[in-house]
């Protein structure tokens, strides 16, 4: 997905620099769908999808063999899978040893099969999924995942060895930093808690529901940006509740998030009690740290690897929307001495977690594997 932020991010950074010179060899297929469940994996769509794939990679084969003496690495982005397994066939037939990088991000059979379950792991989907992921990592030079709890994930799923994978944190593009916010200011009715993004089990959107209606009788609004795998329950969930603090306003532009995110009191990150949960930090988090934004999340293994994340975040246990109310009602009531937090928040993500910075680590890697 050649929009999709992980992959913009090392995009765009590598493309200021004047020591790289950066060939994209790209056929559009996966970004035509932002929402990859429901429909999109059903066996039809699935069957259209991989004839399109076929096609895709015999295009892509032609623009292999015409670039590959002229490259010094590949790189596969996000969702790279068989384009790692396609490249690494090609290289074995024409005998070629340049390098591939692949910027992971995640694990497919993670996903779809141990966090959203829509197979089960010793089915033969299941079991083909892993073996995606297993061969792309063995055909990858280097690896590049967002946090050391993925990191660890992988090396023990897949049996890859820890020198191979190497850690860059999901930071968010430049435009939020240039979208600094004021916060919106305390005595603003409704007060606005914010969730962005897909909606799928990752995000525990069972029990942000379970906070709204807890604090039905107060003058908060949830917002969601999104939809997603669970978009019909939850629908279903606000009308079964009688919930008027939930406004669902669907998809946004890409480029319009920081004007939508800049709205809200409070950003929403993630708060189920899964296993990925425990090892991801979401894009979100890091668009909502650069614009300076008061976020509530989840407490997690991955979430402490931000060294100041308890200076410059609100943390809850995660599967209890109790716990969310509570921390949504203490952040109002104290609203207005904020502003020094989310100031803090805004500074240590740009020394700690510019694009500028994700993209020299990433070109340093570039070097190395040349």
């Amino acid at each position: 997905e050649s929009d999709y932020p992980r992959n913009k991010v090392f995009i765009d950074e590598l493309q200021k620099k004047n020591t790289a010179d950066v060939h994209i060899l790209h056929i559009p297929l996966f970004e035509k769908n932002r929402d990859k469940s429901g429909s999109y994996l059903s066996i039809g769509n699935l069957l259209i999808t991989s004839i399109e794939l076929l096609f895709a990679y015999i295009r892509l084969s032609v623009l292999y063999i015409e670039n590959r003496k002229k490259t010094d690495v590949w790189v596969c982005g996000y969702i790279g899978q068989s384009d790692v397994i396609v490249l690494g066939i090609l290289k074995k037939l024409f005998a070629d040893s340049t390098p591939i990088l692949f910027n992971s991000l995640l694990s497919v059979y993670d996903t779809l099969v141990l966090d959203r379950g829509k197979f089960k792991e010793n089915s033969i989907p299941g079991r083909i999924l892993y073996h995606i992921d297993r061969i792309a990592f063995k055909y990858a030079d280097k690896i590049i995942i967002d946090t050391q709890q993925h990191k660890k994930f992988i090396e023990e799923i897949f049996g890859i060895s820890e020198e191979k994978i190497c850690v860059i944190p999901a930071v968010a593009d430049s435009m939020f930093f240039d979208y600094l916010a004021e916060l919106p200011p305390a005595e603003k009715i409704p007060f606005k808690v914010q969730l962005v993004g897909k909606f799928i089990p990752l995000y525990g959107l069972e029990y942000i529901i379970d906070a709204a209606e807890i604090l039905k009788g107060e003058d908060i609004v949830f917002e969601f940006i999104g939809g997603g795998q669970l978009e019909k329950w939850f629908q279903m969930e606000i009308s079964k509740r009688n919930l008027s603090n939930i406004d669902l306003k669907g998809w946004a532009l890409y480029h319009e998030l920081p004007k939508e995110m800049a709205t809200a009191h409070v950003s929403l990150g993630i708060f189920h009690p899964g296993s990925k949960s425990q090892r991801v930090i979401p894009n979100k988090v890091f668009q909502s740290l650069a614009m300076g934004k008061i976020i509530l999340t989840a407490d997690s293994p991955a979430i402490r690897e931000i060294p100041e994340c308890e200076s410059i975040l609100f943390l809850v246990p995660p599967g209890s929307g109790q716990a969310i109310a509570e921390k949504i009602l203490a952040i109002r009531n104290n609203y207005a001495g904020l502003k020094k937090m989310s100031y803090k928040a805004a500074e240590y993500t740009k020394e700690n977690f510019h694009p500028a910075k994700a993209g020299n680590e990433f070109f340093n890697i570039l070097n190395e594997l040349i």
